[in-house]
């Protein structure tokens, strides 16, 4: 058990506090004993002992007869992956010391290491241990003397919980019920866990009449640990040992005991109109102090006048259920209406209904202010006005409002596709040319709810831009999912917008929820049920056009018409698009709701048994599984670096002319119609094509048998001989297909009766469809099998349209190819470019590279990494840690000005794109620029540049102080200086001086050598009878030859 150790430090540190500081009658035993051991080793798959979390509170922990260990132990032993030993000795005879304790990583046996105390308390040693500063590393424990048995007693206890009367009040005493061995004479050592947590260790001892009241938990021992009222379980386990100073033996854990009340009903589900009923049990009896019986009062906590949501700001109310101890095993009620709205619902609107202790229960204090928890209420509504409700714009585009009329838009600019009038929720659309004449396609969508706004945008941009652009409500207030390159962007209230984009342009689609019922304006309509009011534009008068006001039984006649007024008056006045617009948004207000007490009595003596439930805007959280967050989840909603927000608005200035002169796209060459397959059909030709790619599709096929979808697949088709007249091509004739399975999918998916196995054996209707579609049909090279492509060999991503031969296309980098190490950290970098397959065999090739004065690059290293794929356009590309290189074996730092990466990607791990410069350079004294493949950097103060670091002029070398900065002429050098281990002048004589250093030591160790022979002649005596050595006594003895 890892979570525990946090609460045991807590619990040590209250008991400090309260006077108990001595650790030899006060430490806890180490947890997971049986998995601590030397001996254990981690297994596949097994979770592994974490004491990473440790946090640093001075508290003891120990177990008699074991220590943790001195030796290093084998990688994966202990039940984590990085065991932890100490190297130094332990304390004997009473003593504490402090010892180091290491963590054992790969060969290295004490890689990371830590100071800890250990004392000696004479039959056991106990250690104040820390973090081991390692992720899944855990302290290692071996037997203190493996000659001492363990015995073989192991024991399954019992929780018995009583409420005992101290002084005049209640107080619970849980005591841990077993039978000892009845053949052997042993210590028995009680352990007491709540919620799974070691909260309390006995020392061990001998079985007496008083064992089990000398080893009970109270609830002093409890509220030490922070468990200050009902609401959690408890266990206790037993472990056997011959004696003190002797390892125990194994042990099992008690079934969980609860104490407090149980919901028994924790969700119910009702219709508006209707009552349902809630029970409530108690799982064990409170006490009464000193009285036979008494009763306690659990009340319905209701918001305060404030409205705040938090459950901390929520008073009494006059509903609520009283238990009287008597009836404690009774299981009590209290009745839940679903109150009528005027308004609409989703299938199911969420409530709560919350249950709280009254704050003074004098009988029993430990069960005061309990927070008992939440019921869910489900409260069901008629869906029927959600059948079939969407609002679109396709490229072309063709649009729809929410209650169904269709009409044609075809001006440039930044419009309100959504917004609701009573929340802080609004979707805009940017319109571009995308044809020839007055064709106009959805380019870009911005998603807002209160400040936070999310971008799908590819106007004026050679790539798509995906990202928060806005992030200061909550990581949570937008919901971002995608399948392949389709996104859901899921608002607090429910409904959503899916975005496909289909090249430079896409569709997009707003489902609503009950928050939007005659609350929604914009080109999406009014939502109201009825075609007239459709058309009301931003002031809230109605088109005057002709056919606005037709009712929905007229609409039909009136549809692909073109209403100039009601378009122009939702021209977005505060653009999501450009960057200075987005300060004066308001924040986001949280809209939860929590069930209500209807009843309000001057003087009410008992509380009422029923609560009222109405639908708030709560969220709903039932989404297509298909779809999938970001793989970078960190990155769901958090501050964007100025880099990256720069990069989100780096086209402002074309922003800002298109809202001028909204005509003016045309005059952007760089962003030309999307060309395909050029055609001069008639309607009856464009007609057959349209109904050939509808009918061979198996989606559809199937779709056609759904109650209420045939309209919608004659729609799509209808919009698909449309593009093909308006654009002649058939480029944009897919999108409609994909629309119309898009729709179909999200109208099964909201009826329950098509999740049903209607024929035996058979999967129901939803899950064949999700069985069968596939995006795009694989584009004709691959098969749809399970609802994913099966590619061809020589063709990849989510629909089978990348040719693996050809390298993806890459436009440029988030910042532009810049990192300043002065203000960022430089380790990864965001390539964007067109459809990155995700489910390919993605690489980095990053190419280290150090840069001259002169605008040289040196290459260094090449590596290859994994990449991060954000999304279809844009992936993150690691990049090593850098340094600059010295020149070898001289130690001078080199005459580098910055170094630098030249970055590819390859979707499959072969053909790579072409490369793209990042350059690290440092703003406090360099300005670098890049153009194309090229890069030139100066500086802009007189300094020099080590690593990330500048250096002043005449300043030493952070790394080697043998090197000052020379900053005197434009390009920078490093000067060798004289002094204490730094026996060099400069850089151009620095080799001189070795060859001179070289030669003189070989002129004066010659010089020695003659010296020394001259001496020992001078010192050599004449010859006379000297002494035979032993060297000529053995040459005399032997013969001659």
């Amino acid at each position: 058990m890892q979570a525990p150790w946090l609460l045991l430090l807590l619990a040590a540190v209250s008991l400090q506090a309260n006077g108990e500081d001595n650790p030899c009658q006060d430490y806890i035993s180490f947890p997971d004993l049986d998995r601590r051991d030397v001996n254990y080793e981690l297994s596949v798959g097994e979770k592994p002992l974490n004491d990473f979390f440790i946090t640093n509170s001075g508290v003891w922990f120990g177990t008699d007869g074991y220590d943790i260990v001195t030796s290093a132990p084998p990688q994966k032993r202990c039940g984590t992956v990085y065991p932890v030993w100490i190297r130094d000795p332990l304390p004997e005879n009473g003593e504490e010391t402090t010892v180091t304790a290491c963590v054992r990583i790969d060969t290295n046996t004490c890689q990371v290491s830590e100071n800890i105390l250990v004392r000696d308390c004479g039959n056991v040693r106990i250690y104040q241990l820390k973090s081991t500063k390692v992720d899944q590393s855990a302290y290692c424990v071996g037997l203190t003397d493996p000659t001492k048995p363990i015995p073989g007693f192991k024991v399954k206890p019992t929780v018995q919980v009583e409420a005992v009367l101290v002084g005049t009040k209640s107080e619970y005493k849980f005591r841990c019920l077993f039978s000892p061995s009845t053949s052997e004479v042993l210590h028995y050592q009680v352990l007491w866990y709540a919620n799974v947590k070691m909260v309390y260790t006995f020392t061990p001892r001998q079985w007496s009449d008083q064992f089990l009241e000398n080893t009970s938990l109270t609830e002093a021992i409890l509220k030490a640990r922070r468990f200050e009222s009902p609401g959690f379980t408890v266990q206790c386990a037993v472990k056997a040992s011959y004696g003190v100073g002797f390892p125990p033996g194994q042990s099992e854990m008690s079934d969980a005991k609860f104490i407090g009340i149980v919901i028994e009903t924790p969700s119910v589900i009702v219709k508006e109109g209707e009552d349902v009923i809630v029970h409530l049990g108690l799982s064990t009896p409170f006490g009464c102090g000193t009285e036979n019986d008494c009763s306690l009062l659990v009340n319905v906590m209701v918001e305060s006048e404030n409205n705040v949501c938090d459950p901390s700001a929520m008073v009494h109310s006059q509903c609520g259920v009283r238990i009287w101890k008597r009836d404690w095993q009774q299981s009590h009620s209290l009745t839940v209406t679903g109150n009528p709205t005027q308004g609409y619902s989703p299938k199911t609107a969420v409530s709560k209904l919350r249950f709280r202790v009254a704050s003074y229960f004098i009988p029993h204090p430990f069960w005061s202010m309990y927070d008992v928890g939440e019921v869910t209420v489900q409260i069901v509504k008629d869906t029927r006005i959600f059948k079939n409700k969407v609002c679109y714009a396709y490229t072309d585009p063709h649009m729809q409002t929410t209650d169904g009329r269709k009409y044609e838009f075809h001006d440039d600019g930044v419009f309100v596709f959504y917004k609701n009038v009573d929340l802080n929720l609004e979707v805009q659309i940017q319109m571009l040319s995308c044809g020839s004449g007055h064709v106009r396609c959805p380019c870009g969508v911005a998603v807002r709810a209160g400040r936070t706004v999310f971008h799908m945008n590819r106007c004026y941009r050679s790539s798509w831009n995906i990202n928060y652009v806005m992030c200061e409500d909550g990581k949570d207030i937008l919901k971002v999912l995608r399948k392949g390159t389709t996104y859901q962007i899921h608002l607090p209230t429910g409904s959503y917008v899916e975005v496909e984009p289909s090249g430079r342009f896409c569709n997009v689609r707003l489902y609503p929820s009950d928050s939007d019922f005659n609350k929604t304006r914009g080109l999406c309509g009014t939502f109201t049920n009825k075609c007239e009011d459709d058309f009301q534009m931003s002031d809230g008068t109605l088109s005057t056009a002709t056919g606005a006001e037709a009712n929905c039984v007229q609409a039909q006649y009136h549809t692909r018409r073109y209403y100039h007024d009601f378009t122009e008056s939702w021209r977005a006045r505060t653009n999501l698009f450009h960057y200075n617009h987005l300060e004066n948004l308001e924040w986001w207000t949280s809209t939860f709701y929590y069930c209500q007490c209807d009843k309000d009595d001057l003087v009410g003596q008992e509380p009422h048994p029923e609560a009222t439930c109405s639908p708030g805007p709560g969220k709903v959280c039932v989404y297509d599984h298909r779809f999938r967050p970001p793989p970078s989840a960190s990155r769901e909603c958090t501050i964007m670096s100025r880099s990256r927000r720069a990069a989100a608005f780096q086209n402002e200035e074309q922003i800002s002319r298109e809202k001028r002169s909204p005509s003016t796209f045309n005059e952007h060459p760089e962003y030309p119609r999307p060309l395909a397959t050029d055609t001069n059909m008639t309607e009856e030709a464009a007609t057959l094509f349209c109904d050939k790619l509808f009918n061979n599709t198996k989606t559809i096929l199937v779709c056609t048998h759904v109650d209420g979808i045939q309209q919608i697949i004659s729609d799509n088709k209808e919009n698909c001989v449309l593009d093909i007249m308006l654009t002649g091509t058939t480029d944009f004739a897919r999108d409609a297909l994909e629309s119309a399975k898009s729709q179909c999918l999200q109208e099964v998916a909201l009826n329950s009766s098509f999740h049903e196995d209607t024929t035996p054996g058979l999967p129901s209707i939803f899950d064949t469809l999700l069985e069968m579609t596939c995006t795009n049909e694989c584009s004709g090279e691959g098969l749809c099998e399970n609802g994913t492509c099966v590619c061809n060999a020589n063709f990849g991503g989510e629909d089978c349209s990348i040719d693996k031969s050809i390298p993806p296309v890459v436009y440029g980098m988030i910042g532009e190819g810049y990192c300043d190490v002065a203000v960022e950290d430089c380790n990864e970098t965001a390539i964007v470019g067109d459809y990155f397959d995700e489910f390919g065999n993605m690489r980095c090739r990053i190419t280290l590279f150090q840069l001259s004065h002169d605008g040289v690059k040196t290459a260094q290293a090449t590596t290859y990494t994994e990449p991060i794929v954000e999304s279809f356009a844009e992936v993150f590309c690691g990049l090593p840690q850098h340094r600059h290189k010295r020149d070898l074996n001289s130690g001078h730092p080199g005459s580098a000005v910055a170094s630098g990466f030249n970055v590819a990607v390859s979707n499959y791990g072969e053909v790579f794109s072409k490369e793209m410069v990042v350059i690290l350079f440092n703003s406090q004294c360099q300005t670098c620029v890049i153009k194309d493949d090229t890069v030139l950097c100066t500086f802009t103060s007189k300094s020099c540049t080590a690593g990330a670091v500048c250096v002043d002029h005449g300043a030493s070398h952070p790394d080697n102080p043998c090197y000052v900065c020379d900053a005197s002429l434009s390009i920078r050098s490093w000067t060798a200086k004289y002094g204490p281990g730094c026996p060099v002048l400069d850089k151009e004589e620095e080799p001189l001086w070795i060859i001179g250093a070289v030669l003189g030591g070989l002129v004066l160790a010659a010089a020695v050598v003659c010296a020394v022979i001259c001496y020992r002649k001078l010192r050599q005596p004449q010859k006379v009878a000297a002494s035979p050595t032993i060297f000529d006594k053995k040459m005399k003895k032997e013969p001659k030859a």
